[in-house]
């Protein structure tokens, strides 16, 4: 059954749109690679390249100078302040940014389209524009190769945006665009918040609170009542358990329990669960446990309730020695990874172990008080972080939600004249 267009509306190929929009190529509104250098350009010549690992959506991370003998082969589109460059090489990830560098001999990878926007076009639009899932699309479809799958310069040609009047694109673009700008503000006060948690961190692990006498050790200088220990001397450590996947079942009933891999601390989006019994262990979602093996290994996590999984295990703290709000503040300090990364092994899949585990030295203050008020401190800004993670969040699923009404004219945005 044909679907019913709403009225002021008109179907396209990219779905319904107002009837007074546009569906237009890429090179109607754009010059694609217009301008390369060549290998008769002056040698001599001092040049800002942009790699294709400097660029991550709406943003260039890094411009690196050299002279254009010593520049890759691959240092040739030419960009200039307020175009569009778009990675052609897994073009789903969204490498994509309007340049606003006003640098001289600015030049980008051949593996990146550089959009020159036609006057008349707003190219901050063009540049929400192709970030849009219905853009997405089109490029995944015309993608090839399976390492490396990729477009050409014609495949970004040939591709469409939904294009309203200029009127509705500048207030379209200014609207995404804000929204990105408070994103970017929220990321930079996460950056500053974790570089201060970083610096105290160096002060509070090794010098305490209110010391004036310190004694050398294997671990540096550390105030003269805090001791050294081995973790396996105040902790335990218990594996997780193997469970058949026969019997897993992913819907939770009466008498079976949540049952935790590494990445049920990550997402509850693939939730798992165990018949319960008495030969189990269970966590609470203050306890303390460490991934065991692979790309996370090492790395310490709370969080979640459940029975946990055989790559991982729990710690258990003697808590008359070492509280576990210290001690979550240490395997988060670099002081422990540098420590851990000596036990690696660096041939096959990474792993930890107990032993190693328990062979790791940490600073412990005698005082339980002294390790409370120096984890406060720090999990004080902890939870200042998580709250901007959770603002940066918010901020982009709003942004997600926009550029799916604006980008298609699904919501019209009304202005004064």
């Amino acid at each position: 059954m044909k679907k019913e267009v709403r009225e002021g509306y008109k179907m396209t190929e990219l779905g319904e749109i107002p009837n007074e929009w546009e569906v237009c190529r890429i090179d109607d509104l754009c010059k694609v690679n217009s301008k390369s250098l060549n290998s008769k350009t002056e040698p001599n010549l001092v040049v800002n390249y942009i790699d294709i690992e400097s660029v991550s959506t709406g943003k260039i991370n890094n411009i690196k100078q050299m002279i254009f003998s010593q520049a890759p082969s691959r240092a040739r589109r030419v960009v200039k302040k307020n175009d569009v460059i778009m990675s052609t090489v897994r073009p789903y990830l969204k490498a994509f940014v309007k340049v606003k560098s006003s640098l001289n001999n600015l030049v980008c990878s051949t593996g990146f389209a550089v959009l020159e926007v036609n006057e008349g076009v707003n190219s901050e639009f063009v540049y929400q524009s192709i970030l849009s899932n219905y853009f997405i699309e089109q490029i995944k479809n015309k993608m090839v190769g399976s390492n490396y799958p990729a477009v050409n310069s014609d495949d970004v040609k040939e591709s469409k945006l939904i294009l309203p009047s200029i009127q509705e694109q500048e207030k379209i673009a200014e609207i995404l665009s804000t929204v990105d700008e408070q994103i970017e503000n929220t990321e930079k006060l996460i950056q500053k918040n974790q570089e201060l948690k970083k610096g105290l961190m160096q002060q509070l692990l090794t010098k305490g609170i209110g010391h004036t006498e310190f004694k050398k050790t294997e671990l540096g200088y550390i105030p003269k009542e805090w001791k050294i220990m081995k973790l396996g001397e105040v902790c335990d450590f218990k594996q997780g358990f193997q469970i058949p996947r026969s019997e897993q079942i992913n819907e939770e009933k009466d008498g079976y329990i949540r049952y935790l891999y590494i990445t049920d601390f990550f997402s509850n989006n693939n939730k798992l669960f165990i018949k319960g019994s008495d030969k189990y262990y269970y966590i609470k979602s203050d306890d303390i446990t460490i991934a065991n093996t692979g790309n996370t290994c090492g790395k310490a996590f709370k969080g979640a309730e459940g029975i946990l999984s055989n790559n991982m295990f729990k710690i258990f703290n003697n808590k008359e020695v070492l509280l576990n709000d210290f001690l979550w503040q240490y395997l988060n300090s670099n002081y422990y990874w540098k420590e851990l990364n000596k036990y690696f092994n660096t041939a096959g899949q990474p792993h930890v172990g107990h032993k190693n585990m328990a062979n790791l030295m940490i600073a412990i203050p005698e005082s339980l008080n002294e390790q409370s008020e120096i984890a406060l401190i720090l999990s004080s800004i902890d939870k200042r972080i998580e709250k901007y993670e959770n603002k940066k969040e918010k901020l982009k699923e709003l942004k997600k939600g926009l550029m799916q009404q604006l980008l298609t004219g699904y919501i019209r945005l009304i202005w004064n004249d």
